[in-house]
């Protein structure tokens, strides 16, 4: 149980990037300067990146670079597609160069915000309460901080939360630990955030929008969602490799009918040509093996021009010109 609710659930696609020059409109906004100015050119560059979590909403996320080269360079760590790595989250986005511990203390000390949306109440706190309890980041009633996380912490950092957060200190160490350890698609994860955000930053906001994520997980609606549509492509994979397996048969049973209906009458393959031959072997074909060409039937001239041009094998395309010799000069 520990185990499970500690992993991520969830994977972060990247959905779009894009790297905005200092004197571009958009550059301008997020600076604040939408009249522009002399020396533009001398701002940040930003880049824009748009992740999708799971089935969450698409986000977006802006970090600012003192030139292009430093821009582009993080630009190319995340391509349209790629998945930015559980175990850094937000942390990859907005500070790589910086400890982890350190962008974690300044987020938590105000310096860097997130905003979400929906309201939470107190009655509906339990399921957050329920999984910390599980977890080995509190003790059995999900009230105070573990020994793991204490000794993670250690003391001196354990006074300067005492002193930032007062009473509410364990639930912002339990939080900050999750934040550093965790994947931020575990539902331990969201279960400290949501509790830090209501208790301690009063962000009723927050709170809710993690709430409902949580017990989203929790129901396991996302994950028979991602289960479902995982067994839809290896359905449709299975799908394919079978039709690739019958097409590969129906066309040397083909071949098989056509030798046999010419080995019957020496003369007819030369007199009737590829198409007329076909026309004749074709139903040899079926009664050899009537399952076979349950489907298929209607594709026998695109089975042989690829037996003709050898997309069906060297050997299928030897034994087809053995019928019909390619014509010389």
């Amino acid at each position: 149980m520990t185990e499970s609710i500690e992993n991520a659930a969830r994977k972060c696609l990247v959905t779009g990037i894009q790297i905005l020059a200092p004197d571009s409109p958009v550059a301008r906004l997020y600076r604040g300067d939408l009249e522009g100015r002399d020396d533009e050119k001398a701002g940040p560059w930003y880049v824009k990146v748009c992740t999708r979590t799971g089935y969450l909403p698409e986000t977006s996320f802006v970090a600012a670079f003192p030139d292009e080269q430093r821009a582009t360079e993080f630009a190319n760590l995340y391509p349209l597609g790629s998945e930015v790595p559980e175990d850094e989250g937000a942390f990859t986005l907005f500070a790589r160069e910086m400890e982890r511990e350190d962008f974690v203390r300044q987020a938590m000390g105000g310096d860097v915000l997130f905003s979400r949306f929906l309201t939470v109440g107190d009655e509906d706190l339990g399921l957050p309460w329920s999984i910390l309890a599980a977890s080995s980041v509190t003790d059995e009633v999900g009230l105070h901080p573990s020994q793991l996380v204490l000794d993670s912490l250690g003391e001196q950092r354990i006074q300067e939360l005492q002193l930032q957060f007062g009473e509410n200190w364990e639930g912002a160490a339990a939080y900050e630990y999750c934040w550093v350890n965790l994947p931020h698609t575990s539902p331990v994860y969201i279960a400290a955030a949501c509790r830090y955000h209501y208790f301690i930053t009063g962000e009723d906001f927050s709170a809710g929008y993690l709430l409902r994520d949580l017990e989203v997980l929790e129901a396991g609606i996302e994950i028979e969602a991602s289960n479902a549509i995982a067994r839809r492509r290896k359905a449709g994979a299975k799908g394919s490799e079978s039709s690739s397996r019958s097409r590969k048969e129906r066309r040397a049973k083909l071949m098989d009918a056509l030798e046999k209906v010419a080995s019957e009458n020496p003369a007819i393959a030369p007199l009737l040509g590829p198409k007329g031959l076909l026309a004749a072997a074709l139903p040899t074909a079926k009664s050899a093996d009537p399952a076979l060409w349950t489907q298929g039937e209607g594709q026998a001239k695109d089975y042989l021009d690829e037996i003709r041009r050898g997309e069906a094998g060297r050997s299928l395309k030897e034994r087809y010109h053995q019928l019909f010799p390619a014509k010389t000069a």
